[in-house]
């Protein structure tokens, strides 16, 4: 796991073979700080977050590769104002065991033009895929299976899109929407309090996730 979160950075393409690669495992877990990537403490131990990455695709060679992390309250991976980030034929979660879990899958904070690609994303993480203030995401041909609440979460989120996503076994087989829009498999479904408003981006997410909103006659 080293090897692998020594390469993640922005303008890199990496291919991981192997059968998993457990974060926790890392002899940089906890401690290892860069440009790009940290880790934040949790109740139960440290999660991997990459910040600022652009133009990053990891993609894993033929059996998908298993990407674990054991803190139940971490995310297994969390990008923070990321762009272009792909990964692809990968399988990622938590490690298996008893207890539940408070961390999700992927997280996406602040991001553009993400894509996950033939992935399998399991539980017990609470959600597959919680995004926030992000633009362009799309999960393509992928399992969202065994996470404990929803397949995933979409907040202030625009051009979000999940293509051939066979979801199942999860608290509940579906994806929450918040001030939004999500595209699942060429039908648009629209969040309760969405707004037509939400999709106009009059405003901008900063550093620390708040929507500073600017006059739209500016």
């Amino acid at each position: 796991a080293d090897e692998l979160i020594a390469c993640l950075g922005s303008d890199t393409v990496i291919y991981l073979e192997g059968d998993t690669f457990d974060l926790t495992s890392a002899l940089a877990y906890g401690g290892m700080y860069s440009e790009n990537c940290y880790w934040t403490q949790n109740y139960d131990g440290y999660g991997l977050v990459l910040i600022g990455v652009d133009n990053l695709k990891v993609i894993g060679a033929e059996g998908r590769p298993n990407i674990e992390t054991m803190p139940r309250s971490a995310d297994v991976l969390s990008f923070r104002y990321c762009s272009r980030v792909t990964l692809e034929n990968l399988v990622l979660g938590h490690v298996t065991g008893a207890g539940s879990c408070t961390g999700d899958v992927i997280s996406f904070m602040g991001c553009e033009a993400c894509t996950v690609s033939n992935c399998g994303l399991y539980g017990c993480g609470v959600n597959g895929v919680n995004a926030f203030g992000s633009v362009d995401l799309h999960v393509n041909d992928s399992e969202i299976y065994e996470c404990s609440m929803y397949a995933a979460i979409i907040s202030d989120c625009a051009g979000t899109e999940f293509n051939n996503v066979t979801i199942r076994d999860c608290g509940s087989n579906t994806i929450e929407t918040q001030r939004c829009h999500v595209r699942f498999s060429g039908t648009t479904y629209y969040s309760p309090d969405y707004t037509p408003k939400d999709e106009t981006w009059y405003g901008y997410y900063d550093e620390y996730g708040y929507y500073n909103e600017i006059d739209a006659d500016d």
